[in-house]
């Protein structure tokens, strides 16, 4: 009977001892999934910049060929006639500068979604509260 009572003291000292083991264990596992968590947003979230920075870079490109036929028509128009020419003779001129908006609109609305990414981002920087700071 007394090995027993023994077996029994030394089965509940081992549970005492493994708890708070066992408590550390999971709170580092909760850290480490919250931060597992945090880098894959920040990581999202830095995809997402790059993309509209590639696309923002397209469409400046665009822009620029847009002015260069807009240049070459106006140019040609000027060659043809000598004297002043109104610039809604030039062909395609109205064409060319509603390009332009619709670029510069587009350039304009990927800013804007960077600059909200980046103040998202400056937001989510706070560290998180841990359940200690919280006790």
């Amino acid at each position: 009977m007394s090995e027993q009572v023994e077996s029994d003291q030394i089965n509940t000292e081992t549970a005492k001892e493994s708890a708070p083991i066992s408590d550390g264990i999971s709170r580092v596992w909760s850290e480490i999934k919250q931060i597992s968590k945090q880098v894959e947003q920040e990581t999202r979230r830095s995809g997402r910049v790059a993309r509209l920075r590639l696309d923002i870079r397209s469409l400046r490109r665009e822009q620029v060929e847009v002015h260069a036929r807009l240049g070459k028509a106006v140019h040609a128009a000027s060659q043809e006639h000598s004297d002043s020419i109104a610039l809604s003779e030039v062909e395609g001129f109205a064409g060319g500068v509603a390009a332009l908006d619709s670029v510069s609109e587009q350039i304009t609305a990927k800013e804007t979604d960077i600059e909200q990414l980046r103040q998202a981002d400056t937001a989510d920087a706070q560290p998180p509260e841990t359940a200690e700071e919280v006790a």
